[in-house]
């Protein structure tokens, strides 16, 4: 039988219907079958047996799932294959133990045990020979996350240019003389990975280019707590202020640096791929909150950069936008724009797509700065790049390509190496590719830029720890206010004002290191103000001694007790100086005043804004949030009431008992604020509990 050209498309289609390769099943109903599980472990599901679902191994304290932590089913019904470093395919994933990497060579000393394998608990000891001295860690310990911890132990005698780089657990190096233009260079053994610089180059100043090397195995990880120290390092260097006075040492090393009144560009790059999923993507935008709102205490101009990325990227806001230096519109954005399901295409992890974006951003600013005729102010930027990711970049080109052309764009050399940082943060349990990642971030001296998390939880309690503000020179109105924070550090600024026999009399605010602003009411005429004293409650709690205290000279409380008000409070204000000077820290920082330069900056406004738009802009509303804080610790919420309900507020003062005999009753004037609880009713600070209050 002869079919027709009509029949035979018709029986071709119907053929191509009904039966299909097993290895491509329609994608919409495409499943993967159970998983076999992990030997000695456990296996869950992120969504099930669906496709772009994961498969997530877990393995008791102590172990780690080998060779790979999660599998993704793909589109074609099968999980992704499970291979070893060398590329061998595995059957079967298990648990190994966890262990640090051998100290393969140790130059002018010895160490012992000498052991193949160290695990955890495991203690190494390092001594020098005669003449010459060691740096870093003479005994280290193995620990939990497959790290030894300490630094690396060095032996030196001074005789180079350069200090002895040292050799890291599990690397070999080429290269023993450290003078001038000597190189020095370093390999990792096995299946670690080499974070840190390969090549280093001893330079005039003494200092060896890039970063110390570090060995990782694939399953190591950073604790939170070290990813803190770090980050509080470079946020306290922001500001150039940090460490002033106190020498430097590598873990106080240079971050990203900037000046009061500086600017400060920050890119946030957040992998949507489908490798990540939506609970990790959700724990990148939680922790990029949080560090959002970390930076937006700081007396510096920041503009954020959002783009997210899987396939192809997406711009959320770019660091041009009018918006883009409003912390809380940056907040809005990763909160409503930022969505994880923008990306439906998810097959790829184009990294370099999404760096090409931030070139561009770049690209465009100093091109519209140039126009502008404001090249010395382009040139005064400093940039940080924020990458969170798996670091399984699978398309578009080596991400590299892209960061050199940055550094060409911003003329990045040793001159202007602090104009641009780049920092990658990876998951661990999501199979970073530490070699991408550690291609990508900066390499700089005594500095790390790679960071990888034992899991997404790691990573938030990282970013918001990082909210444990260190050392910030004298910046106004800098204040923890993160869940885990003390009193103390909340309200950095208060403090005590004793009285002679001991007790808290009254509350102060702390404006500067020798200067207390209170109530003039606090020192009574009759009583010696060098009999008080004032206190911080710190741990333990610093007393300081009253040199002088300034009460404004209009301030008589007693002026209208022939109209039978006993006390009458305008003018009640006092400035308090103190023998010595107050060494600021996360429990001691002065409040901003209003009407400073400083207040400017600290509520990102432009320098020139005058007194009455300060005012205008805290008590823009008709209700304003406030508290008055007593020295018992207590607080008491409060509304600030605006002008046009003076006659309401005055209405409710004349019903106090302090007025019963008063025949005029005296108003509330532009010295003061009207302040209410949630009932209405005038609110005000009674037994020496008044304390100014914050907006």
């Amino acid at each position: 039988m002869r079919l027709s050209p009509c029949e035979l498309l018709c029986l071709f289609l119907l053929l191509a219907q009904s039966t299909g390769t097993p290895d491509q099943p329609p994608q919409g109903n495409a499943e993967c079958p159970e998983d076999t599980g992990i030997t000695d472990g456990n296996a869950t599901y992120t969504d099930e047996l669906r496709v772009g679902s994961m498969v997530m191994y877990t393995c008791a304290r102590g172990y780690y799932p080998y060779p790979a932590a999660s599998r993704v089913c793909q589109s074609n019904g099968k999980w992704t294959e499970l291979r070893s470093k060398t590329g061998h395919l595995i059957r079967q994933p298990s648990c190994r133990e966890i262990k640090c990497p051998s100290q393969l060579d140790f130059e002018n000393g010895s160490y012992f045990p000498r052991l193949t394998s160290y695990s955890v608990g495991s203690a190494l000891s390092f001594e020098c020979f005669d003449g010459y001295n060691i740096r870093g860690s003479a005994q280290r310990t193995c620990q939990i996350n497959g790290k030894w911890n300490g630094t690396t132990p060095i032996c030196d005698d001074g005789s180079g240019n350069c200090l002895n780089p040292g050799i890291p657990a599990g690397a070999r190096k080429t290269g023993i003389r450290y003078r001038i233009d000597d190189k020095v260079k370093y390999h990792c053994m096995g299946n670690m990975d080499l974070i840190g610089s390969e090549l280093r180059v001893c330079q005039e100043s003494g200092e060896w280019t890039g970063t110390e090397p570090s060995c990782q195995y694939p399953f190591s990880f950073d604790f939170p707590t070290e990813v803190k120290d770090q980050f509080d390092a470079s946020i306290a260097n922001i500001l150039d202020l940090t460490q002033r006075n106190k020498p430097k040492t590598e873990s106080l090393a240079r971050r990203i640096k900037i000046k009061k009144d500086g600017l400060l560009h920050v890119y946030f790059l957040l992998d949507a791929s489908k490798s990540v999923g939506q609970k990790h993507f959700e724990m990148f935008q939680n922790s990029i909150a949080a560090f959002v709102e970390g930076l937006a205490r700081f007396e510096i101009t920041v503009n954020f950069g959002i783009v997210t990325y899987a396939t192809v990227p997406k711009v959320i806001l770019p660091v041009y936008d009018h918006d883009s230096a409003d912390w809380t519109v940056v907040q809005a954005k990763l909160t409503n724009r930022t969505l994880y399901r923008d990306h439906h295409d998810r097959t790829g992890t184009n990294i370099r797509a999404a760096l090409d974006v931030v070139y561009e951003m770049m690209s465009f600013q100093k091109t519209s700065f140039h126009l502008q005729k404001r090249d010395q102010i382009w040139y005064t930027i400093r940039h940080a790049i924020l990458l969170l990711t798996d670091g399984k970049s699978n398309m578009g080109g080596r991400p590299k390509d892209t960061i050199i052309k940055i550094h060409r764009l911003l003329e990045i050399d040793e001159k202007r190496r602090d104009f641009l940082d780049v920092y990658a943060f990876g998951i661990g349990n999501l199979d970073v590719d530490r070699t991408e990642l550690n291609d990508i971030a900066s390499k700089k001296p005594g500095e790390n830029h790679v960071f990888v998390m034992e899991d997404p939880e790691s990573l938030k309690a990282s970013f918001e720890d990082m909210l444990d503000f260190p050392d910030f020179g004298d910046m106004c109105g800098l204040a923890n206010e993160s869940s885990a924070a003390t009193i103390r550090e909340k309200f950095p600024w208060l403090v005590h004002i004793k009285a002679p026999l001991g007790s808290d009399s009254c509350l102060g605010s702390l404006i500067a290191n020798r200067w207390i602003l209170t109530a003039a009411h606090c020192f009574p005429p009759t009583i010696d103000s060098g009999l008080f004293a004032i206190g911080i409650r710190s741990d333990p709690e610093q007393i300081y001694r009253i040199r002088n205290v300034h009460v404004h000279e209009l301030y008589d409380s007693r002026k209208k007790q022939h109209e039978n008000i006993k006390e009458v409070y305008e003018y009640d204000i006092a400035l308090v100086e103190i023998d010595e000077e107050v060494k600021f820290s996360k429990v001691a920082r002065p409040i901003c005043l209003p009407c400073t330069e400083a207040s400017n900056r600290a509520l990102k406004k432009l320098a020139q804004m005058t007194c009455d738009q300060q005012e205008k802009y805290l008590i823009s509303v008709r209700d304003v949030p406030a508290h008055f804080h007593a020295s018992s610790g207590r607080k008491l919420n409060v509304i600030i009431e605006s002008q046009d309900q003076k006659e309401t507020c005055n209405n409710k003062i004349t019903h106090w008992p302090d007025f019963e005999n008063v025949t005029d009753v005296p108003g509330y004037t532009s010295q003061f604020l009207c302040t209410a609880m949630q009932g209405r009713d005038v609110a005000a600070c009674k037994d020496g509990d008044s304390q100014l209050g914050r907006l």
